[in-house]
């Protein structure tokens, strides 16, 4: 019997942000590969444009959209001006602050559109004759509430991705709210068949809170699509800019990142011909490179769409930078940027605690540590990793191989 397959994303494109990619990409190999798939997905009215539009496209034909108006609270939407607008605005915010902490976590505000999701995911198992539903998390109360479906249809296969921790990154909630968060990922993680996400420590860390479930756990990780790079090939030898060394950097600025940027200007002053290229949205931690012997080497750049970045990683990195907060668990996250750096052969300069990260770079000869042991030899270790990552084989982190070990756990 042919496997039929349902993939349910919150988070896709034109959804702009990385969320929205994990999932396109599978959808669009898992259909390459043959599997009857079909994709049910949110459309918010306030998203236009997503760097995956075209990995959507590929799949349109196969999506159904479920559009939605980004909702904004009363309160947020208007300035009380006479006496009875400034009662609904209080009101207003009474009744958003009693739900949020009624429902856990107050940054997941998924509940309103939960039955929405529901109603469409049961018209298309019957329209579709789904064996297979794909489902991810974040936003978890939507996946709690998509897991609830089992009960009524034991004979499909549900199968949750857990992209970030769930209630192990919620320890700042009060008794109660966290209580309710542990309770639906509870919920949750039982009523799945298999288990799976990105992130090796996540998956060991449910394996201790869920034993009964540990064999029903797999690691799929995110991965790199050659349909990203501009004629699948990269500039192995040397970069156009020749005349010192050039680091980039590429992704989002996070917390607890000041011993990176500590290091980096350190590297900085140790070094004169060392330039770094920040590809972010934002100008985080400007100020730790002012000192006037450095500051005209270090750029803060607006993020470029995946074809263009790979084209400036190939001709003008020596080295990509990675980084991890100092926060727990962080050095255990491989980001899909990661895996974006692969193909271009350049080596990783990893900045953060020992972790999951690290053991991968050094296991694949990626590149290397960077902290303050190492950084009096950087030019040594750079030299070394330039050579090494040469006879790395990084294409079992492709989509195409990815997806293969996805395509396993639908079909057992």
């Amino acid at each position: 019997m042919q496997k039929s397959v349902l993939i349910v994303a919150f988070y896709y494109p034109p959804y702009p942000k990385v969320g929205s990619r994990r999932w396109v990409k599978f959808a669009k190999y898992l259909n390459r590969h043959k599997t009857n798939i079909h994709v049910l997905a949110a459309q918010m009215d306030v998203d236009k444009k997503s760097p995956w539009d075209d990995d959507a496209k590929e799949i349109e034909h196969l999506t159904t959209r479920i559009h939605f108006k980004y909702w904004v609270p009363y309160y947020k939407r208007e300035l009380p001006v006479s006496f009875f607008s400034k009662i609904k605005w209080q009101i207003s915010k009474k009744l958003e602050s009693d739900q949020k902490k009624a429902l856990g976590n107050p940054s997941d505000g998924s509940e309103r559109y939960a039955p929405d999701f529901l109603s469409a995911i049961e018209k298309i198992i019957q329209d579709k004759k789904i064996t297979t539903i794909i489902f991810t998390a974040s936003p978890n109360h939507l996946a709690y509430h998509i897991s609830t479906l089992k009960e009524k249809y034991n004979n499909i296969k549900f199968i949750f991705d857990l992209r970030d921790y769930w209630s192990d990154w919620m320890k700042h909630l009060d008794v109660k709210a966290l209580g309710y968060e542990e309770e639906l990922e509870r919920i949750t993680i039982l009523n799945s068949d298999i288990i799976i996400s990105p992130a090796k420590r996540i998956l060991d860390t449910l394996k201790e809170k869920y034993p009964q479930k540990k064999h029903q756990m797999k690691l799929i990780s995110h991965a790199y699509d050659n349909d990203d790079f501009i004629n699948n090939t990269v500039n192995c030898d040397h970069k156009k800019n020749n005349d010192g060394i050039y680091l980039i950097y590429a992704g989002s600025m996070y917390e607890n990142m000041e011993g990176n940027m500590k290091l980096l200007a350190n590297l900085l002053l140790s070094n004169k011909n060392i330039y770094i290229k920040f590809y972010t949205f934002t100008e985080d931690y400007k100020s730790f490179f002012n000192h006037e012997a450095i500051n005209k080497r270090v750029t803060y750049l607006k993020p470029l769409p995946i074809k263009e970045f790979t084209e400036k990683m190939n001709s003008e990195a020596d080295a990509l930078i990675y980084m991890r907060s100092t926060l727990d668990n962080d050095s255990n996250f491989l980001s899909s940027k990661f895996f974006d750096f692969l193909p271009s052969k350049k080596p990783i300069v990893y900045l953060g605690n020992k972790g999951d990260a690290l053991d991968l770079i050094e296991k694949e000869n990626l590149g290397f540590h960077l902290n303050t042991d190492t950084i009096t030899n950087f030019k040594k270790l750079l030299s070394e990793a330039q050579e090494g990552i040469k006879r790395s084989d990084i294409t079992k982190y492709s989509f195409d191989a990815v997806t293969h070990l996805l395509e396993a756990e639908i079909e057992n």
